[in-house]
């Protein structure tokens, strides 16, 4: 009686009730030979021009298998002519038993292996074309980074609105010294002049007003959302990653087990024929056909008179 971890355990009494595990036990075991013992009763052997499906169903009532739903112990009962036979057929169903749940243990972690690999494929591929993307958005504008030529211009901009502030106090305490028009307010004057006019292009720049604005602005816009696309590749591309890995440790485990802890062993006395239960059969057929002609006598004797 072996036992099969889950839902499998169906799937194994299906196989054994299939022509397949005929077929699979064949380098085994003679099944047609055991089952055309020439000591047997002719009407017992199997026939020796039985086609595909005659040897099925002539397998199936010398082959039984059930599974316990709950435990998923499956029990697995061959009859044959001889208890050498017996016991080889079923050594052989074990056998064969056992390859099929290696085989789909096999097949299931090799798909669950293909599929992780296929999504690590997949997000490389994303990931590689995130980074072309934006390789070529650099390479289009001319900067490795608009966030932080952005930034560095409003540095820039903070520390000549400070330069200006400073112009405009000196500018003012030059006022009340003196209010001519001295040639040291004169200066000032055009410092600040000349300051405002750099502060009003970097202030373009940023807010899109101006040729050179308008790009920097669309240049923003464009790479925060490159950038975006990119780092959203790279954690995708970790996820399958880890994916893969798990995939690879759950495929190290086999995930379907036979187990056999009823071992085959020869019968010492034989279930079949069951010659008393047979006999008495026969005698009450003798029985019952000698009291229905004796019946039919009897009635044909009171036609007679």
């Amino acid at each position: 009686m072996p036992m099969v971890v889950g839902q499998d355990a169906y799937i194994i009494v299906a196989y054994i009730k299939s022509y397949k595990v005929i077929e699979d036990i064949s380098a085994r075991v003679d099944v047609k030979a055991a089952y055309q013992h020439p000591a047997a009763d002719f009407w017992e052997r199997l026939p020796a021009s039985a086609t595909k499906e005659q040897v099925l169903e002539y397998w199936n009532k010398r082959v039984s298998a059930a599974v316990d739903g709950p435990s998923g112990i499956v029990t697995v009962r061959v009859r044959a002519f001889t208890p050498d036979d017996a016991v080889k057929i079923l050594n052989a169903i074990i056998w064969a038993s056992e390859n099929l749940a290696n085989d789909i243990s096999v097949r299931a972690r090799r798909d669950m292996v293909s599929k992780a690999e296929n999504e690590v494929t997949r997000a490389v591929g994303v990931a590689q074309q995130a980074l072309n993307d934006l390789q070529r958005f650099r390479e289009r504008a001319g900067v490795l980074d608009p966030v932080s030529s952005a930034t560095m211009t409003n540095t820039l901009l903070l520390q000549l609105l400070g330069e200006k502030i400073k112009l405009e106090n000196e500018l003012y305490v030059l006022q009340r010294v003196s209010p001519d028009n001295t040639a040291g307010q004169r200066v000032l004057r055009t410092s600040i002049d000349s300051v405002q006019q750099q502060v009003d292009r970097l202030k373009n720049s940023l807010t899109g007003q101006s040729t050179e604005g308008r790009s920097i602005a669309a240049a923003l816009v464009d790479y925060e959302r490159l950038e975006m696309q990119r780092i959203l590749s790279q954690k995708l591309l970790a996820l399958a990653q880890e994916a893969l890995q798990r995939a690879a440790q759950r495929a190290s485990r086999q995930n379907i087990y036979v187990t056999t802890f009823v071992a085959p062993f020869v019968p010492q006395e034989s279930e079949y024929p069951q010659r008393w239960q047979l006999l008495a059969m026969y005698c009450s057929l003798v029985l019952i056909s000698w009291g229905i002609l004796t019946l039919l006598l009897a009635t044909v004797d009171d036609h007679r008179i």
